[in-house]
């Protein structure tokens, strides 16, 4: 599946612009190193811009307050039957532990 030029520009751009959290969580899961998953930082899916995207859990990261966050979109991906996971202010304490805590807890289920 083709995205949109448009939109794979924003992608490339975000990834050189990220929110502390992003980064900080990049760190924990990039490499295979959470769970020996393969993440994604900054994907297209459905024609919109995730923070991160593991394809195999069908499992996205949304960051709120970023560009990827409105209820919309989370709503649609969840129709697409993707898991998705918001990081919303609390999240944004610099504190990746919390947020892998969440991450793993919505893969047990």
């Amino acid at each position: 599946m083709r995205h949109d030029p448009a939109i794979i520009h924003e992608a490339r751009v975000l990834r050189q612009v990220s929110l502390p959290i992003e980064a900080l969580l990049w760190q924990e899961l990039r490499d295979r190193r959470f769970r020996g998953l393969k993440f994604r930082r900054q994907a297209v899916v459905a024609g919109r811009v995730v923070a991160f995207l593991c394809a195999s859990q069908r499992l996205v990261i949304l960051a709120a307050g970023g560009k990827h966050v409105d209820s919309p979109t989370s709503g649609m991906l969840e129709r697409l039957r993707w898991r998705v996971i918001v990081l919303d202010d609390a999240d944004r304490a610099d504190r990746p532990d919390a947020v892998l805590r969440r991450l793993a807890a919505v893969m047990e289920t």
